[in-house]
């Protein structure tokens, strides 16, 4: 695939696709994900000594949370900020339900 075709895909320039190849930019763990994929590899492909043992000690990110964490790390700072935030307050909420849904069904057994 040429430089261009990927950075279409990807939705960067050229020239941003040619400063991952160079080092010349930093590269976000979700873009090398990104890229994997559109690639049609895994992301260890992309790293030196990644075997087996180490991929499943890694573990596996599902393709929806990577895509969401993709949106919203191109968010611009302030709007990234807020949706980091109601997401928290999403998953401390979910959290503290199963939490005392457990509580109540231990009390119960207790109970019986």
């Amino acid at each position: 695939m040429s430089s261009q075709a990927l950075a279409q895909k990807l939705g960067v320039t050229f020239q941003q696709v040619q400063k991952y190849e160079k080092g010349k930019n930093r590269l976000a763990a979700a873009m090398l994900w990104e890229i994997a994929g559109i690639l049609g590899h895994d992301i260890s492909w992309f790293i030196e000594d990644v075997g087996p043992a180490q991929e499943a000690q890694m573990g596996r990110i599902s393709d929806d949370v990577m895509r969401l964490a993709l949106q919203v790390d191109r968010l611009p700072d302030e709007e990234r900020g807020l949706v980091i935030r109601v997401m928290r307050a999403c998953l401390e909420a979910f959290q503290a339900t199963e939490t005392a849904k457990t509580q109540s069904l231990g009390s119960a057994a207790l109970l019986s």
